[in-house]
């Protein structure tokens, strides 16, 4: 058996409750080869895959062997081929071609992180009109944080191979042959950069009455926050002046801090996002590897406002303005970061100071079981965390510390 080492930057966004997949990636000599043969319908140059948005994620159903129902993330920032899948029962069943080879996978948040991986094959992947062949797998046990829904990521088997175009308010991804996509009038094509499998973008940032400051992002459809900037990293970017301190993420092995604050406006190409909701990750936490020379990364919470074309064989993005363009941005206003607790309910893992939860005297390591009478589980996806962001809402918080539960009403108030 041969062990290798290869980063793919897991990381769980636990920030209200949602998930992303951070950006991180480096193969250093695996046997992670792909011979992926890839089938599109008869004479068609392009497949639809039906998808369902989350929390600012992408996923969809694939038929994996012949198991059907495995639920995958779409991901821009899992930068390697063929499919990333998480163990279970769902999973076993479709019979994968495992060897006794593994793969240590690092991620965010602890550059120290690491879990052991499988590397094996399935004889077919078939998502919506697409199917794969001979497709390359790697299976590891799930990471801590993300639902036990969701049974793996795919990124870059999609994304090296075709223009990918990403509807979210539709509900369609659309793979397309690179040489039979032309953008869309009154879109904006944005130059992108590729390297060690990662997409960037440049823009431009404007924070508070500040001069606007040139960026280098990396392009994360995996990320459901709008925007995360490395501060550390990012010459003439400051964190805003009205910011909260809290747990912004979670890497494979250990929480993320940093701040949340607004940027005043990012531009994009020939489009200009007003009040945008960001994360400035304390220095200890970024990304290691090539994304930790940029400037941050731009997440699914920002590009769902758009219909978004990923086109790697022209080096470009292509934005069109999509429905949910001028909807605002919202963060939690109860003052609380969660992580996945038992049976689908909620630990708290930081409380923001003079919040809230902070003044009902809700500490780390409580529980939520229920908000407003309605267990946590009983909410479809993550539909509990908007409850949490309607600013002077009146809720109800079923807590629990230990053996002892109790109620906690919140007047709720935004905090950035």
């Amino acid at each position: 058996m041969r062990a290798w080492s290869l980063s793919v930057g897991l990381a769980c966004a636990i920030v209200g409750g949602g998930n992303c997949l951070a950006q991180e990636s480096s193969r250093h000599g695996t046997p992670f080869a792909d011979a992926t043969q890839y089938e599109l319908p008869e004479h068609a140059t392009r497949a639809s895959i039906p998808c369902r948005v989350a929390s600012n994620q992408v996923t969809f159903d694939c038929v994996v062997n012949e198991t059907p129902d495995v639920h995958l993330v779409l991901d821009s920032g899992m930068p390697i081929p063929g499919v990333l899948l998480f163990t279970s029962p769902h999973v076993d069943e479709a019979g994968l071609t495992l060897s006794e080879d593994t793969v240590m996978v690092g991620g965010a948040g602890d550059a120290n992180a690491a879990a052991t991986a499988r590397i094996g094959s399935a004889a077919r992947v078939a998502m919506g009109e697409l199917t794969m062949r001979d497709v390359p797998v790697l299976l590891m046990e799930r990471p801590k944080g993300f639902p036990k829904n969701v049974d793996g990521i795919v990124g870059g088997a999609l994304f090296f191979r075709f223009a990918v175009r990403i509807d979210m308010s539709a509900s369609t991804i659309d793979v397309i042959e690179p040489t039979a996509f032309e953008p869309a009038a009154g879109a904006s094509v944005l130059p992108l950069r590729r390297a060690g499998g990662f997409v960037f973008v440049r823009a431009a940032l404007t924070i508070d009455d500040r001069d606007p400051v040139d960026a280098e992002l990396v392009v994360d459809l995996g990320a459901n926050q709008a925007l995360s900037i490395y501060a550390h990293n990012a010459a003439g970017i400051q964190v805003p002046a009205r910011s909260i301190e809290t747990v912004v993420g979670r890497g494979l092995l250990s929480p993320i801090r940093g701040m949340i604050g607004r940027v005043r406006s990012i531009r994009l190409g020939d489009f200009t996002v007003d009040g945008v909701v960001a994360s400035f990750l304390n220095p200890e936490h970024a990304h290691a590897g090539d994304s930790n020379a940029t400037d941050g990364n731009l997440g699914a919470g920002l590009l769902k406002r758009f219909v978004v074309t990923f086109d790697h064989a022209a080096s470009r993005i292509v934005l069109e303005r999509g429905p949910e363009f001028d909807e605002p941005f919202e963060y939690d206003m109860s003052g609380l970061a969660f992580d996945l607790a038992y049976g689908g309910e909620r630990a708290v893992i930081a409380v923001v100071a003079g919040s809230p939860a902070a003044r009902a005297g809700i500490e780390v390591g409580d529980v939520v079981v229920a908000i407003d009478g309605t267990p946590i589980g009983d909410f479809t996806e993550f539909a509990w965390r908007e409850k949490l962001r309607v600013d002077g809402a009146h809720v109800t918080l079923r807590m629990r510390r230990g053996d002892e539960s109790r109620d906690v009403e919140l007047v709720l108030e935004r905090q950035v």
